[in-house]
């Protein structure tokens, strides 16, 4: 009883680091904000340290919280990894999987590979979670996820992640059709950092900066992280803002003649999209059949290129 409590407590810490609010915490752990108070507070009678700063603004964790979150994250993921081996171990079916997409992508032939699962292994579940690329990795890290379809970055750590290439995605410079650099020819770099722009996630960034400082340049300004194809379309309209985009997700507004891409020297560009799970976690052998076939069956309904719009 008394590690069960503790582990509620280190629930409500956590709870309380993340949002920076006791009101929040407790509404997410679905107790009241007395209660969440207590709670905290007896887990820093027990380990006779202060774990939070109180202030009118909220909540933060002092050096001794910090270093408790961090071990509680870990704990966290042991025992999400503990249950599963568990289950394994037991016999029971594992019968879901919790997959992570990318907001960031349109994910054409995701239904198609989840329901070729479906059909070859009818007690299979699925949890399907839609974030930004750093918000994945970051629950992929931590258990919560046992794999994610994203752009796959270049700097991706092959120590603690293993990943498969499905698809390469053909990048371009977008505009709106009113644009100043719309209809031009091969738009030197230089004159593409007088711009501002919009780009759909922070690998992104580190992209554009290597792109740039092969001539020799400093990257332009990025306004606006959007991780949203649609705020991206709105915001190219609004704005002469230039967008970095896989070039197919904005077909319907080129055929439109809304949007333009832009013809540059910076040409060709391009994006990875894969999938990546975690290596070495002691996943169970069932669970990682499980993903073995969504990432076959995804391979097999997706083209190895994406069509050029």
């Amino acid at each position: 009883c008394d590690f069960i409590m503790q582990i509620q407590q280190l629930q409500h810490f956590q709870a309380a680091v993340k949002f920076g609010n006791l009101s929040r915490a407790a509404e997410a752990c679905s107790i009241t904000q007395p209660a969440i108070t207590r709670s905290i507070k007896r887990l820093e009678g027990t380990l006779g340290v202060q774990l939070l700063e109180r202030s009118a603004r909220g909540v933060s964790p002092t050096a001794a919280g910090e270093v408790l979150d961090e071990y509680a994250r870990k704990l966290a993921q042991d025992m999400r990894l503990v249950r599963k081996r568990l289950t394994d171990i037991s016999g029971r079916p594992v019968t879901e999987v919790c997959v992570g997409i990318s907001s960031n992508l349109q994910h054409e032939g995701l239904a198609a590979a989840l329901a070729a699962v479906l059909r070859a292994a009818p007690d299979c579940r699925f949890s399907i979670h839609q974030d930004s690329y750093l918000a994945l990795f970051a629950k992929l890290t931590s258990g919560e996820l046992d794999v994610v379809v994203t752009l796959l970055p270049p700097d991706i750590d092959e120590h603690a992640f293993s990943f498969v290439e499905l698809q390469e995605l053909p990048g371009a410079l977008l505009v709106s059709a009113t644009h100043h650099l719309a209809g031009r020819d091969k738009v030197r770099a230089a004159e593409l950092t007088k711009y501002k722009w919009v780009v759909l996630g922070q690998h992104d960034h580190a992209y554009l900066a290597r792109t740039f400082a092969g001539y020799g340049i400093e990257p332009p300004v990025i306004t606006v992280t959007a991780n949203s194809p649609l705020l991206m379309r709105d915001l190219l309209l609004a704005e002469p803002l230039i967008g970095f985009a896989p070039r197919h997700m904005f077909v319907a507004q080129m055929a439109l003649g809304q949007i333009t891409p832009i013809n540059s020297e910076l040409d060709p560009l391009s994006a990875r999209r894969g999938i990546v799970r975690r290596k070495n976690d002691g996943r169970s052998p069932q669970l990682d059949l499980y993903i073995d076939k969504f990432q076959a069956a995804y391979q097999a309904v997706l083209p190895r290129t994406a069509a050029p719009a």
